[in-house]
């Protein structure tokens, strides 16, 4: 993992491709390492949230990089690194919603890129709790420029988070933390001995995915799609 790491960031730093193909095939892989990447959070983390952040980058990436932020917030701490996420989701909340009728391509984008950051933003209050609070305010302001009613469940959360309630209801699944809604034992014993069953490092093969990684000789477009393939499908034999 510690010679995989690096070369994937780089990719994601440089890849300006109109597509960026390369970025999303490096995104799913992080989502498969999953509790792997825990030690290297302090990199990972800002990279995604970067590729929130660039406004050249298209809202289809965007989106699979929220995805994979709400996915790994199910299952890897992110306390420390809650204000480099709710940032670039504030940004994307403010953005403005073209009109569907209009735009109906770029609407749905748009919509879908809201669900995914309210979706990580649920999973972050879950996880921060209390601590959470303080982004409470710059949340509620960029919601509050579109006002187009999909923040239920984030507005639920956090009123119960503001009237010092139980986040989590475990006689409602659906109000149950994103961290253990996977859990569904009736017991709290069997739901802790579950998620700590769930949380086990991932082993992968890291020679056979670093022997797919390398990018030697890779120059024409071609090279590029075939070694996208190679690594998708090394990716895909580990699970």
């Amino acid at each position: 993992m510690p010679d995989l790491i690096p070369p994937m960031l780089k990719v994601l730093a440089t890849d300006t491709t109109e597509n960026r193909e390369m970025t999303k095939t490096i995104l799913e892989a992080f989502e498969y390492f999953k509790t792997s990447l825990a030690d290297y959070l302090h990199l990972v983390v800002p990279a995604i949230a970067s590729i929130i952040e660039y406004e050249d980058v298209d809202l289809e990436t965007q989106k699979l990089a929220l995805q994979k932020l709400g996915k790994l917030a199910e299952r890897l701490d992110f306390s420390d690194f809650a204000s480099r996420i709710v940032h670039p989701i504030v940004r994307v909340l403010s953005l403005p919603v073209p009109e569907q009728k209009k735009d109906p391509v770029n609407f749905q984008l748009m919509v879908d890129l809201r669900k995914e950051s309210l979706k990580t933003l649920c999973a972050l209050v879950y996880q921060l709790e209390v601590d959470f609070v303080g982004f409470i305010p710059m949340v509620h302001k960029a919601l509050s420029i579109q006002n187009l009613g999909d923040s239920t469940e984030y507005d639920t959360l956090v009123g119960k988070l503001l009237r010092n309630q139980p986040l989590r209801d475990d006689t409602n699944d659906k109000q149950i933390s994103r961290l253990s809604q996977k859990v569904d034992s009736p017991t709290v014993e069997k739901r802790s001995e579950s998620l700590a069953a769930s949380v086990i490092k991932l082993k992968v093969n890291e020679k056979s995915l670093q022997e797919a990684w390398s990018v030697a000789s890779r120059k024409t477009k071609e090279d590029w799609v075939e070694w996208i393939r190679v690594f998708s499908v090394r990716v895909l034999q580990q699970r």
